[in-house]
């Protein structure tokens, strides 16, 4: 089962975290297929304690930070997701990154970089929120 944690950030103001309480069912097949992800705003099996962006002198867009792994159990294929907005708000681009490396251990902290290449999203970007999943 896939867990995953929602985390915002805007360039304006400190980096926080948003607790989340959501179910979505998928059924793929009727009575032979049906895959839960739950996502509770308690004791999420991880966190992003901190995020920063930069652009270096290449023009690439990053965010860098790192996943820590508050559960009792190992982690595995850690993935971190970007999605950046504008000033108003409306979606200018998406990322992905593992974090390195891919499985985190019960209580250790694994970092992260992310980046946009397209200039055009680059130039637009006012703030991001990031998402973890896992296996």
């Amino acid at each position: 089962m896939s867990k995953m944690q929602i985390f915002r950030n805007n360039k304006s103001s400190k980096n926080h975290t948003t607790n989340t309480k959501a179910t979505l069912v998928l059924s793929l097949m009727p009575a032979l297929l049906c895959l839960s992800l739950t996502i509770v705003g308690q004791a999420q099996a991880q966190s992003i304690p901190s995020s920063s962006s930069y652009t270096n002198a290449a023009g690439t867009y990053h965010v860098v930070g790192e996943v820590e792994n508050n559960s009792t159990v190992n982690i595995d294929d850690v993935i971190v997701a970007g999605t950046f907005y504008d000033t108003d708000n409306k979606v200018v681009g998406t990322a992905f990154a593992p974090t390195l490396p891919f499985d985190i251990q019960s209580g250790q902290k694994a970092p992260f970089d992310m980046m946009v290449f397209d200039q055009g999203q680059v130039k637009n970007i006012h703030n991001y929120t990031l998402q973890t999943s896992h296996k």
